[in-house]
């Protein structure tokens, strides 16, 4: 009965889907029966396949059977495998298992029509992009058209209900490998037929980089700056401006940190800080305050960051954790009567730590901290702070390089400065240095304080 109506032109039959309720796997039987009749003889209509994708009943056997179809029949007819195919792409129980399949049929072990091997390449994309980058690439170079078969199956499709969460590396790489192929196509004046064209593959490249214009990440930003410098996207270069343009403008939204009005007065009567920017001025200006304490005070403050002899006379500096331990010591009188709380070791995204973390809720500064003879004394700004810490969620971009000068009685030498400049003669000048080679973009977020504790003042 279930075979009988699912063929017929009649009327649905009265209590289908009670039955198929009632005995799920039976229908599965039926309409597995159909399907694979019809597959068999590589035809466009396979009554059936749409009930077994889509009835709610039969889910539960959908991973094993949709396998087994394609299995059975890797070179089915293109309409019917790219439906199978979407099918298993929903399935994230299936992916290992069809992985497995798709590796045969790319390599050739198992032989299918070169149409139906575009599918299969596509679909094995988007679920192991990093496994099939460089064979989506060969396959563009030789057959462009490869790119519609891309986009239809990571859901930029006409009329899909939705796209797949991608990742960012894959918007940008689809995005670049389709502008590459098909250069700025505008739609004819006349019409036209098809989504296959030139002009259809340039309006997939806009789709694909309004999707990275509408995150308001620092990576979204740099995908769009390396399209947009991209040689071989020159026909594209003002939708890219246009979209990098949007695109820094949801940053600047999304890093905007709105204060309310008890915020803001007590921000104005020196209170707590109402925004991160107001933290990050104040710890600034903390550090340049100390800096000047130190270096300064009669009291002898910079002996506590060098170990000393019987006599109190300065030996070798103190270790880096011991330094910042003091560091923290001194800052913490003035900072925690406003709620401020400066910490060592902060916990950061993907399990990074900074040295120091002055935090308050919903907002953080961090500070990476090197003795001026460390190794990485030229490079920690760009290769830790800025990577790891300054893109925290509640530091918002910002941070502080502390640097701690040890003068004449360092152990060890400066390590050469790069650019072949000269190394610096006083802290004032290793500052100006370290800020020098912040790129411009850098600047406004992030900042280098040198402290002087080297006593020669």
């Amino acid at each position: 009965m279930l075979v009988f109506d699912v063929c017929s032109m009649v009327s649905e039959l009265p209590g289908r889907k009670a039955l198929i309720e009632r005995q799920p796997d039976l229908a599965r039987d039926a309409y597995l029966a159909v399907v694979q009749l019809r597959l068999s003889n590589k035809e466009q209509i396979a009554e059936g396949l749409k009930e077994l994708l889509q009835e709610p009943a039969i889910a539960t056997y959908r991973p094993a059977f949709v396998l087994d179809l394609l299995r059975q029949f890797p070179n089915a007819d293109l309409f019917r495998l790219g439906e199978i195919l979407d099918a298993v792409m929903a399935l994230p129980a299936a992916h290992p298992d069809f992985l497995q399949l798709a590796s045969r049929v790319i390599s050739g072990t198992v032989v299918v029509d070169p149409p139906q091997l575009d599918l299969w390449l596509a679909a094995a994309y988007v679920i192991a992009p990093q496994a099939y980058e460089s064979a989506v690439q060969q396959r563009a170079a030789a057959r462009p058209g490869f790119v519609f078969d891309l986009r239809d199956r990571s859901g930029f499709a006409r009329r899909a209900q939705a796209d797949h969460a991608l990742p960012l590396p894959m918007f940008e790489f689809m995005a670049r490998l389709t502008g590459t192929l098909f250069p700025d196509t505008a739609h004819p004046a006349d019409g036209w037929s098809g989504d296959t064209n030139a002009w259809d593959a340039s309006e997939h490249f806009r789709r694909l980089i309004n999707r990275i214009s509408a995150s308001p990440s620092a990576a979204a930003t740099e995908a769009l700056q390396r399209l947009e410098t991209d040689p071989q996207l020159l026909s594209y270069r003002s939708d890219l401006l246009f979209a990098l343009a949007s695109q820094r403008q949801r940053r600047r939204d999304s890093e905007f940190d709105r204060p309310g009005w008890p915020q803001t007065i007590a921000a104005l009567l020196n209170r707590a800080p109402a925004t991160v920017s107001d933290l990050y001025a104040l710890l600034l200006a903390q550090l340049r305050d100390l800096g000047h304490r130190i270096a300064r005070e009669n009291t002898d403050i910079f002996k506590q960051f060098w170990n000393l002899d019987a006599y109190a006379r300065l030996t070798d500096p103190r270790p880096e954790e011991a330094c910042r331990d003091d560091l923290i010591t001194l800052l913490k009188p003035s900072l925690l009567p406003i709620g401020i709380t400066v910490e060592p070791e902060g916990h950061m995204v993907a399990d990074k730590r900074a040295d120091i973390s002055a935090a308050m809720p919903g907002r953080k500064i961090l500070c990476e901290l090197k003795r001026d003879y460390h190794a990485e004394v030229w490079t920690a700004i760009t290769g830790q702070l800025e990577r790891f810490y300054a893109h925290d969620p509640e530091a918002k971009g910002f941070g502080i390089y502390v640097v701690f000068w040890f003068g004449a009685k360092r152990p060890t030498a400066i390590p050469a400065p790069p650019n072949k400049m000269e190394r610096p003669k006083c802290a004032a000048e290793l500052q100006t240095m370290l800020q020098s080679l912040l790129p411009e973009e850098m600047r406004k977020g992030l900042t280098v304080i040198v402290i002087d504790v080297s006593g020669e003042v």
